[in-house]
């Protein structure tokens, strides 16, 4: 027996902005055995998420990284029972200064609640390049980074950057044998994973675009080649280039208004080749296994994979009904605290609005103003119709 296959399509624009009635495109295609139905944008606006301005979620996903990042990295290198205790010990999961962990960096021993490190830090190196180039140029944000990691020139507050890891610190050296190392690196760090926000709000509404297949195909494609190109400049794994690039499909999806469920659902169809990349696979399988949850790897590097961290964030988003439920159960699992929050923080940020990310979180970042400033401007240059 053969079965129908229904794709629905929506224009991106068509969803956010238009009137009740909006155009459907279906495509009929007989397969056998089973129905599958692929939906980029079936919820429409009848679903309250879509009812949040575009804007909103391009400043909560870049606002919301530097929360995660910020609130989490007090408890790096903890394991989840020390930070289950403290955070009962506080009333809840909140800001507070801390000791410093680097303290040779020159920001003195105690650090200030909602400082960003590394995560927020270089997520803005990549939005400040994007928006200065009007686009990637791997150049200008390889200086970027390396001001940002070596002369801890912050783009985000007063005190200077910190908290780099190595594979980072050795691709921007300038040191052929350091760099030798980043490339030689086998394994697949988060690095590049925990920047990568701006991508998707860079191409959010040019491969979500459907109503040509053709053109969505080579703006996917395109937008892969510039992710892969970005992971790259300190992350050549492919683990991490694959991480980066499934980060940047699902924030581009949740931008459009589409829940976590048909978010996580559609970027194979965004993109049919992720069908084949196991590391996309294994995050998937972790993912919607209902008997599996993350838990902390114990150490390094472990903690510090790409795959392993990218899992964390895409459970606390599946997993959650608010910002701050999600970026709580990414802090509890403990380890790299604060890449796994600042990873969900972008998620959570894109899904829920920048409205949804409690008040006294978003003013207890000092890069708060900077992020939004980040956002507006990105949303300028790629959604001038929106």
């Amino acid at each position: 027996m053969h079965f129908i296959c229904v794709y629905l399509t929506l224009s991106y624009t068509s969803v956010l902005y238009s009137s009740m009635s909006v155009a459907i495109s279906v495509k009929l295609t007989q397969c056998s055995e089973f129905v599958r139905v692929d939906v980029a944008f079936i919820q429409a606006r009848k679903n309250r998420m879509n009812n949040i301005a575009l804007l909103q979620r391009f400043t909560g996903s870049l606002v919301g990284v530097h929360v995660g990042d910020s609130i989490g990295a007090p408890y790096e290198t903890w394991g989840p029972e020390k930070i289950a205790a403290d955070i009962a010990s506080r009333g809840g999961l909140t800001f507070f200064d801390y000791p410093n962990p680097w303290a040779k960096d020159g920001n003195g021993t105690i650090l200030p609640a909602g400082r960003p490190t590394d995560d927020s830090e270089q997520t803005a190196c990549l939005a400040d390049s994007l928006i200065a180039c009007n686009g990637l140029d791997t150049a200008h944000l390889y200086e970027l980074l390396r001001a940002s990691v070596f002369d801890q020139k912050s783009l985000l507050w007063k005190g200077r950057s910190t908290g780099a890891g190595g594979t980072t610190k050795n691709a921007l050296s300038g040191d052929p044998a350091r760099e030798a190392l980043a490339r030689n690196n086998t394994i697949g760090t988060n690095g590049s994973v925990m920047r990568a926000v701006p991508m998707g709000l860079w191409w959010a509404t040019r491969i979500l675009d459907l109503q040509d297949e053709d053109v969505r195909t080579m703006q996917t494609k395109e937008a892969k080649d510039m992710t892969y190109i970005m992971s790259e400049v300190t992350h050549v794994h492919q683990h991490s280039k694959d991480a980066s690039w499934l980060y940047t499909l699902v924030v581009a999806n949740l931008l459009a208004g589409n829940e976590p469920d048909v978010a996580l659902d559609n970027v194979e169809y965004t993109d049919p080749s992720l069908a084949k990349s196991k590391l996309a696979q294994r995050v998937f399988l972790s993912v919607y296994d209902r008997d599996l949850t993350p838990y902390d790897p114990g150490a390094w590097p472990a903690r510090g994979t790409a795959e392993f961290s990218l899992y964390v964030a895409l459970y606390a988003l599946k997993h959650s009904k608010t910002f701050a439920e999600g970026i709580e159960m990414a802090v509890r699992v403990g380890g790299d605290t604060d890449t796994y929050a600042a990873i969900a923080g972008g998620l959570l940020g894109a899904h829920y609005g920048n409205e949804a990310i409690p008040e006294d979180w978003r003013k207890a970042i000092l890069g708060h103003d900077q992020m939004v400033d980040y956002a507006t401007k990105i949303y300028d240059l790629r959604c001038p119709h929106a």
